[in-house]
């Protein structure tokens, strides 16, 4: 579950929370290579306590001074593709978190759109899903906007084919909302009521689903009842 403020929207919440996880599973030299690229004195260890304690929000002192640095590596993919990609994600985590940034984000975007689609599915899935939220948020104005294909970590048939086997009662409902036309009205109640279980049980097949209808469809925004925090699809969903 995502503490905090909940007047903060489930498809804001979850965008985050993905970019997050793909900063955290970032592996320890694309995190130091990274950090090389900044003149700030520690920088490894600011970075590295950015990403694990801080969610990658920039607006304090740390991020303050890896942040020119952070921009700088975000246009550079052939100086390491991985570093490029991590501080992209972090990049447009902090747009999310503190709402700005998004001229500059948007010039990003323009000139690197293609290579985002050269990270794994999920990272790949995660920065589209974090630039369509900016884009839907008006924080950042998009004219070529992202497509299914580089917003979905799965194929919709995979999908589907593990909710036909699945036993779960609410299955159904998952596969109503990604038949061709299909409402996600059923799904988004499914997560209402049962969200934070199946969270809990690690209800694969489910949460695969939700996922799925989250990335796949703009429509899918689960309400939080008022004084809970927002759940969120994990983010190792398979």
């Amino acid at each position: 579950m995502m503490s905090g403020d909940v007047s903060v929207d489930f498809r804001t919440a979850q965008a985050l929370a993905d970019l997050q996880a793909a900063a955290r599973a970032a592996p320890p030299d694309v995190v130091t290579a990274l950090a090389n690229g900044s003149p700030v004195a520690g920088a490894e260890g600011v970075l590295t306590r950015l990403i694990a304690d801080s969610g990658c929000d920039l607006s304090g002192p740390g991020g303050q001074a890896l942040y020119p640095a952070l921009k700088l590596a975000a246009t550079l993919p052939e100086n390491g593709l991985d570093s490029f990609l991590l501080a992209t994600i972090i990049l447009v985590a902090n747009g999310l978190k503190n709402g700005g940034d998004g001229d500059d984000l948007f010039w990003h975007w323009d000139a690197f759109r293609s290579r985002y689609r050269e990270a794994e599915p999920p990272v790949r899935a995660a920065i589209y899903q974090g630039f369509r939220r900016l884009d839907e948020l008006g924080q950042i104005d998009l004219f070529d906007k992202p497509q299914p294909q580089e917003l979905c970590r799965y194929e919709t048939g995979a999908v589907i084919a593990d909710l036909t086997r699945s036993t779960d009662p609410d299955a159904s409902a998952l596969l109503a909302a990604l038949a061709e036309d299909g409402s996600v009205a059923a799904a988004t109640e499914v997560w209402e009521r049962r969200g934070s279980r199946l969270v809990a049980e690690r209800a694969d097949a489910m949460l695969t689903g939700m996922r799925h209808v989250f990335e796949s469809s703009a429509s899918f925004a689960p309400a939080a009842k008022r004084g809970d925090a927002i759940t969120v699809i994990p983010f190792d969903t398979h």
